[in-house]
Formats: C-alpha cells, structure tokens, sequence
C-alpha cells in the first residue's frame, strides 16, 4: 500500500514551508487550490493545509527511508534538530517486531515526524524496480550525505479513534480486506497495511512514541491511498475517526 497524496491542517504556512524546503529540503510546487502548502517526498504529495486562526493540532506521520541508508539519514536528521528522546535518553530505535530502524523528532508546529527503514525491504529491492514502483536503491556509501530526494515516501499517519477495533474493521471491510501489519493488533494501537504504508490506529488520548506528550486525537486529514492490486482510496475526515471511499 503506498500514501499517495496526504493532507493536513496546519495554523503558521509560512513557519512549515521555511522548515520543510530549507531545512529538510523537500520540493515545493504550486497547487491548483490556494491556501496549501505543497511539497514531494518521494512517491507521496505532502499538503498543509491553512487552518482557521487558533486551530491547534499535532499529527504524527513518518518519511521512509532505505534500509542501508539509515545511519547516513539518521547523521542527517540529527544535525537538523528537534530529536526526541525516550524516557531512558535513547534517540534511536530498532522496532524487532517490524524489524525496522527509526529516530523521531518535530517540525515547527510540534508534528511528530518519523524517520524509517524497514529493514525487509532489502531483499524486494534487488530488481531494477519493486513491486511498490519505487526505483532500486544507490549502493551503500556511507560517507555520501543523505538528502531529502532519497526519502521513499510517506509511509505512516496516525488516525485516533474512540474504538481502534471499530475503526480497523471498517477499514478491512471497505478496502478488500487490507491486512493487519503486526499480529493481532489491540484495542491500543494497530497498524494496517504493509512495510510500504501503514495507517496507526491509536485510542484517543494514547501518546505518541517515544515520550512525546502528544495525544492521538481526532484531526481533520485527507488519504489518498493505493493498494498493490491498483485499487485506490480516498480516507478523510472528518467525519471523525475516518471516511472512506473508492476513486
């Protein structure tokens, strides 16, 4: 499943398009609606979208990277700020379940953003293009600096819900039975679909790894989504904790 277009609510545009063109370097282009703001990261088109004054909200979402690049994108991150520790003062984490390396930190507004690399990919990445359609990795070299042009894309956005066995369900009835990532999943926390995109579905009120402060709560968002089998899916809300339909 990869995250083709994501949109969220955001109070200062100004404050994130100074953070995510200069200082992580992503694209920014022009869109058609006025009041975004519009950058690529890798496959996704990432939207802000101009909130009414006042309007608070803190999302968490995650850029993906590629698995032999993780250490170079780590150095990268960290000399841009705003890490975030756990309570023990790690800054890195091996997730064994998922079997993926990630560090996180926040942009300007307090959004929880999130490096990954799934650690799995390696293996579906030895052709000239994977089934996800993004182009074969560089060779590891670890002394070449990471850029934001090497993110693969969006590949997490937390959704909070009243009932996450509720909302997971739903999402597997009206999406062809999209699969649970982990297990069994909880009445917590439960990720759905696959190492190329996932939506974490958290209780309201559950904080945001690591030590965040953040809650999971409902917020205003729009997902345009697409399966491996080519089906497409536009997730939005509110109404709160999710809509969906076919496109």
């Amino acid at each position: 499943m990869r995250i083709l277009e994501l949109t969220l609510w955001a109070a200062n545009l100004d404050e994130l398009r100074r953070f995510y063109t200069a200082v992580l370097g992503l694209d920014e282009f022009q869109p058609e609606q006025p009041g975004l703001l519009a950058v690529t990261a890798g496959h996704t088109t990432l939207y802000f979208h101009e909130a009414p004054r006042g309007w608070q909200g803190q999302y968490h979402f995650a850029f993906g990277v590629p698995p032999d690049r993780f250490e170079t994108a780590l150095r990268w991150q960290r000399e841009r700020g705003g890490t975030i520790a756990s309570s023990d003062g790690k800054t890195s984490f091996h997730h064994t379940a998922w079997n993926a390396d990630a560090v996180y930190f926040r942009d300007p507004q307090g959004n929880i953003l999130e490096l990954i690399a799934h650690l799995d990919l390696d293996e579906d990445f030895e052709g000239t293009e994977n089934r996800a359609g993004i182009d074969t990795f560089l060779p590891p070299d670890t002394d070449r600096p990471f850029n934001a042009s090497e993110i693969i894309g969006i590949t997490e956005i937390g959704i909070g819900t009243d009932s996450v066995l509720e909302t997971v369900a739903e999402l597997q009835t009206r999406m062809l039975g999209i699969p649970i990532y982990d297990g069994k999943g909880s009445d917590q926390f439960t990720a759905v679909g696959d190492i190329y995109g996932l939506l974490i579905v958290a209780r309201r009120g559950r904080i945001w790894f690591p030590n965040t402060g953040v809650p999971a709560d409902h917020l205003p968002l729009d997902i345009l989504l697409e399966l491996a089998q080519g089906q497409r899916y536009r997730l939005s809300a509110p109404p709160f904790p999710i809509s969906i339909r076919p496109e």
